[in-house]
């Protein structure tokens, strides 16, 4: 199995007050009719103005959804239910009917987006998403208030996300003798559906909360995977049928994104492994090409190429693969949730005589990765 070269850098510093009120430039006030109707806000945890593009954050949340429950004499009473919480204005939200605050203890659960199915407990606290089926390009947020009693203003709901965003960038280190054409990037070994269990502890931001805890980010359980080559997330696919040209080894590296995939199901992260042609466990696939500059021909892949770097989908041999395995390079080899992970990826020119496999204790690509809140 060839190696990967992994550097680690992980933010996991507290966000100064004025940021948890500065990313929702609505101070929001979530009105609500009469004294004891209950309102609701959202406010910032660790989002800033500049989150990434399809991070849901304080400032562009349109709506989401709401379940409330109390507890009754003989049962638990349902207060609100899958109610929509709209914003009306840049400090106003809104949704019908208003119910008014009883003198028992509320649970409030919160999701986005709003047309997520999901199953709130009625007998106990807690609640579920079953079968979530996740496309890679939507950003799924959740909050939970446990045993809130009447108070005055809008209940302040604080989400998290659910899910891991993935970033990758690639560059080569290749001569610039060569030309050097990407066909396609994609990730394998990923669940693409999974059961989400909500904290058991409220998200509120009246205590510290712990990245990976149950209590604090919930339990994702994975129930599908994309294990088999599958091309499920495709991070970037060029639009000509030759590939798309790859940065020399002295520009910056490139950002595959023109598929917009970035968020994951959190999950252990499988072991790569080839087996029967295809890539198995967790990866970042390139798909590539070399051409030699002074006469065009190409000169990667070959005859000689080893069949584990041989992109096997159409039953040619006329695009190489270059396997970036993603246990080899993240932290106790899992994903969590609310964390960003950026892998940069180096594309290192391979021997063309074909000796090398990565059966091969030689280094033959070398990855990094940034950690940090999103």
């Amino acid at each position: 199995m060839m190696t990967s070269k992994a550097f680690i850098y992980i933010l996991l510093s507290a966000v100064p007050p004025a940021a948890l009120t500065g990313c929702s430039a609505d101070s929001l006030s979530g009105s609500s009719d009469g004294s004891h109707a209950v309102g609701f806000y959202p406010v910032a945890d660790r989002t800033s103005y500049d989150a990434p593009e399809g991070v849901t954050t304080t400032l562009n949340i349109r709506d989401f959804k709401v379940t409330a429950t109390t507890p009754g004499q003989y049962n638990t009473i349902i207060l609100l239910q899958d109610a929509i919480v709209k914003r009306t204005g840049l400090n106003d939200w809104t949704y019908s009917p208003k119910i008014e605050w009883p003198e028992t203890p509320v649970n409030f659960y919160m999701v986005s987006p709003a047309d997520i199915a999901w199953t709130v407990l009625t007998w106990d606290r807690g609640a579920w998403i079953n079968q979530y089926r996740n496309d890679g390009k939507t950003d799924l947020i959740v909050a939970a208030d446990y045993d809130e009693m009447q108070h005055p203003g809008p209940v302040k709901v604080n989400f998290r996300h659910a899910l891991s965003r993935v970033a990758v960038s690639l560059r080569t280190s290749i001569p610039d003798e060569y030309d050097v054409r990407m066909r396609l990037a994609y990730v394998t070994g990923v669940p693409l559906v999974g059961h989400y269990v909500w904290p058991t502890r409220s998200t509120d931001l009246t205590d510290g909360f712990s990245i990976g805890s149950s209590d604090d980010s919930g339990i994702w359980s994975p129930a599908g995977w994309s294990t088999h080559g599958q091309e499920n997330f495709v991070l970037q696919q060029a639009s000509d049928p030759d590939g798309m040209t790859l940065s020399p080894a002295d520009a910056q590296y490139i950002p595959l994104d023109g598929n917009h995939i970035q968020f994951m199901i959190p999950h252990n992260i499988e072991t790569s492994r080839f087996d029967d042609y295809n890539w198995l466990g967790g990866n970042i696939i390139i798909v590539y090409r070399i051409y030699r500059r002074s006469d065009g021909d190409v000169v990667w892949p070959t005859e000689n190429t080893p069949v584990e770097l041989i992109y096997h989908k159409e039953g040619k041999r006329d695009w190489a693969v270059a396997p970036f395995p993603l246990a080899e390079a993240t932290p106790e080899t899992r994903w969590l949730p609310g964390l960003n992970y950026s892998y940069r990826l180096t594309l290192n020119m391979p021997d063309l005589s074909g000796r090398s496999t990565l059966t091969r204790s030689e280094p033959s690509q070398d990855m990094e990765v940034e950690i940090s809140e999103y």
